[in-house]
């Protein structure tokens, strides 16, 4: 007897993505059988037409709210613990990466390329790394921010024992992700803060991020290279896309700014391995 394993909706884009080319399938195949009818026709992924209005970006009143707290309280640098929840919210807000995408992270997706500090976003099965799209793989350089804060050289202590998962603190839900259980720490996080409002969720560190790579004028190819965005038009099929060096100038500009506040991350405990 086969047990059912735990049941997990799934976001239209993602089925949209797997399912999505089998009219092409189908038509191409040559030693398909045609049927008595195109099975594909009228075949579509039904979207939620209020899944776009759930989230929204943080305010940057709403991220100093964030980053004021614990676990960012510590005033000694010695005494802070450097894990997970000091270091996920903090990537996806200086990378733009999701949350799957940062808590999937291996210590050897962490490197130096080319001299410059990067994270690799890769599809690894093996490690239980898994994409959302193939424009999802890619390297994000790392934030000036982030390496003023020591993400480098806390990485770099991590990778002593060789390649394992970069943030075991966190564990995996019966589903197998450990996504979910980060997802409900920072939702209980937000509620403790007062920060309730509709359409806030970890997702919305990704809406900042787009927002601040846009307000800083980074251009459309330059913002899905970093992103993890397929670019679907002609042009973007010629050449190799922005270059590392490129990358990182263009996140080093992204700031966090609006007409009420400037972020501020400079209280923050810096990891320091001495």
């Amino acid at each position: 007897m086969i047990e059912a394993g735990p049941c997990r909706m799934r976001p239209a884009a993602l089925i949209e993505a797997d399912y999505g080319c089998l009219p092409r399938i189908l038509g191409r195949t040559p030693t398909f059988t045609p049927l008595p009818r195109d099975p594909c026709v009228g075949l579509a992924i039904r979207k939620d037409p209020r899944a776009q209005r759930k989230r929204r970006s943080f305010t940057t009143g709403e991220l100093q709210s964030l980053f004021d707290a614990e676990p960012y309280l510590t005033q000694s640098d010695a005494k802070q613990v450097f894990d997970g929840a000091y270091w996920v919210p903090l990537i996806a807000l200086l990378s733009g990466m999701r949350l799957a995408e940062v808590c999937q992270l291996w210590t050897d997706d962490i490197a130096a390329i080319d001299g410059t500090m990067s994270i690799r976003v890769r599809h690894n099965p093996q490690r239980g790394q898994r994409l959302k799209t193939i424009g999802s793989e890619r390297v994000i350089p790392v934030h000036s921010e982030l390496v003023r804060l020591g993400f480098g050289r806390w990485a770099t202590r991590r990778t002593a024992n060789g390649p394992e998962r970069l943030f075991p603190d966190i564990p995996f839900s019966q589903s197998g992700s450990a996504s979910d259980v980060f997802s409900k720490r920072f939702s209980y996080r937000m509620k403790r803060l007062g920060l309730t409002g509709s359409g806030l969720v970890f997702h919305s560190f990704r809406h900042t991020f787009v927002d601040a790579m846009r307000n800083c004028g980074l251009d459309d190819a330059t913002q899905k290279a970093i992103g993890g965005w397929a670019a679907k038009d002609a042009h973007s099929q010629y050449g190799s896309g922005p270059n590392l060096g490129h990358l990182k100038k263009a996140i080093d500009k992204v700031r966090f700014s609006d007409a009420n506040h400037d972020l501020t991350l400079q209280s923050l405990p810096v990891f320091d391995q001495n």
